[in-house]
C-alpha cells in the first residue's frame, strides 16, 4: 500500500473508530483535496460513508460535490431504515410475532443497503402477511430466499434458518434465546446479543459473502471483545460441526487486529478471504464433505463472488444497480449458484420443491 492510500486508511479509521487516536489533522483534510477524495472513496467502498461524512461535517470540512451527493443519499437511506424498522415493529405488534434484525453490524453506526430479519419458520407466513398489510411486496423468492420491498423502504430479506453448504450453522432456538434490543436511526428494534451476532456474522462473512469490508472488520472486532465466555461460543459452533472453522476464523481475525491496531500496519479493505482459505474452512467442517456436484457449485460461486467483488472495487456495481436488467441477471446468477451449493435462508430449507407459492400469499 502506497503512502497516500495508507494515509487515507488511517484518516477513515481514526474518524469512525472512537478508540483510535486521530492520525490525520483536520487542517490536513481541508488543505489536501486529493486525500479527502481518497478517504471518501475508501469509506464509501467499505460501508462507512455515513459515519465518516458525518464526522467531516462536524469538523467543518468542506465536502467535494460527489461526497455531498453521497451524504444526501445516506441521509435519505437513514430515514428509510427508520421507516422500515417501524413497519416491522407494527407488524410484530399486530401479530404478536417477534422478529430479530440480524447481520446488521450493530456496533458501528452506518446505513445498510437492506435489512435482514430472522423469523421462526412456524410464524413466518403470519408475519409476512402482516408485512403485506404494511405495504411490503415480494421482490424475490425461490427455494433459497425471500425478499420484500415497499415504497420508500429498504429491501427486507427474511431468514428462518442460517444454512450454508447444506447444513445449519446456528440453531433457531439459540438465536431466539439470544435476543436483545438496540436502536438505529431513531427506531428501536430487536437484535442479537454479541455472542450470537459474532457467530452469525462470522458464518455469513466466510460462507455467505466471502469478503470483509472495513465496516465488517470493525464490527467483528468489537463483537469479539464483548464476548464474556469464548468457550461457550465455541461450544455452540462445535455443536453444529464448525468449531474448527471458528478457530481458523478467529485466528484470521486476530491476526488482522494485531496488524492494524497493534503493529499499526494499514490494510486494503474490502479484502477477499480467498478460495484457498474458504476451501480450507470447508474441509475443516465436521461430518460428510461436499459431493462432486456440490463442490463444483461451491467453486463456481466463489468465482462469481470474485467477479462481483472486482466489479465493486472498480465502481461498476453502481452502474449495475441503475439497470434493472443487469441487476436481475446478476441477482439470478448469484441466487442460483447458492441454491446449487446448498445455501438456504430457511423458506424452503427442508425441500428443494417450493411449498409456498406466490399465489397463496396476500402479498401478491
Amino acid at each position: 500500500m502506497n503512502r497516500r492510500a495508507a494515509e487515507a486508511f488511517w484518516t477513515v479509521l481514526s474518524a469512525v473508530d472512537p478508540g483510535l487516536r486521530a492520525e490525520t489533522s483536520v487542517a490536513r483534510l481541508r488543505e489536501d483535496g486529493r486525500l479527502l477524495e481518497d478517504a471518501v472513496g475508501l469509506a464509501t467502498a467499505n460501508g462507512l460513508s455515513f459515519p465518516f461524512l458525518r464526522r467531516l461535517r462536524e469538523w467543518d470540512v468542506r465536502l467535494p460535490a460527489r461526497a455531498e451527493d453521497r451524504w444526501r443519499q445516506d441521509s435519505e437511506s437513514a430515514i428509510r431504515v427508520r421507516d422500515t424498522l417501524e413497519r416491522l415493529n407494527d407488524a410484530s405488534r399486530a401479530t404478536g410475532i417477534s422478529y430479530t434484525v440480524i447481520k446488521n453490524c450493530m456496533t458501528v453506526d452506518h446505513v445498510p443497503r437492506d435489512l435482514d430479519v430472522f423469523i421462526p419458520s412456524g410464524e413466518r407466513e403470519g408475519f409476512l402477511a402482516a408485512l403485506g398489510s404494511q405495504g411490503l411486496r415480494l421482490a424475490y423468492h425461490d427455494e433459497a430466499e425471500i425478499s420484500l420491498q415497499g415504497p420508500g423502504l429498504l429491501k427486507v430479506d427474511v431468514y428462518s434458518r442460517i444454512h450454508y453448504l447444506g447444513r445449519d450453522f446456528l440453531r433457531p432456538e439459540y438465536l431466539l434465546g439470544s435476543r436483545t434490543t438496540a436502536s438505529a436511526h431513531g427506531a428501536t428494534h430487536p437484535t442479537l446479543l454479541s455472542e450470537a451476532a459474532f457467530l452469525l456474522n462470522s458464518a455469513h462473512g466466510l460462507f455467505g459473502h466471502g469478503a470483509m469490508s472495513l465496516l465488517d472488520f470493525m464490527d467483528l472486532t468489537r463483537l469479539r471483545q464483548r464476548i464474556s465466555d469464548p468457550a461457550a461460543v465455541r461450544a455452540e459452533a462445535a455443536s453444529l460441526g464448525w468449531g474448527r472453522v471458528l478457530d481458523r476464523w478467529l485466528g484470521r481475525l486476530q491476526e488482522m487486529e494485531r496488524r492494524v491496531y497493534g503493529d499499526r500496519v494499514p490494510m486494503r479493505f474490502p479484502v477477499r478471504h480467498g478460495t484457498r482459505f474458504v476451501l480450507g474452512s470447508v474441509a475443516a467442517l465436521d461430518g460428510a464433505h461436499l459431493g462432486p456436484r456440490d463442490f463444483m457449485a461451491l467453486r463456481a460461486s466463489l468465482w462469481w463472488d470474485d467477479l462481483v467483488f472486482l466489479s465493486e472495487v472498480a465502481g461498476l456495481d453502481e452502474a449495475v444497480r441503475r439497470s434493472r436488467t443487469l441487476t436481475g441477471i446478476a441477482n439470478s446468477a448469484g441466487h442460483r449458484l447458492r441454491v446449487l451449493r446448498g445455501d438456504r435462508k430457511g423458506l424452503y430449507a427442508d425441500s428443494e420443491k417450493r411449498r409456498w407459492e406466490r399465489a397463496e400469499t396476500p402479498m401478491r
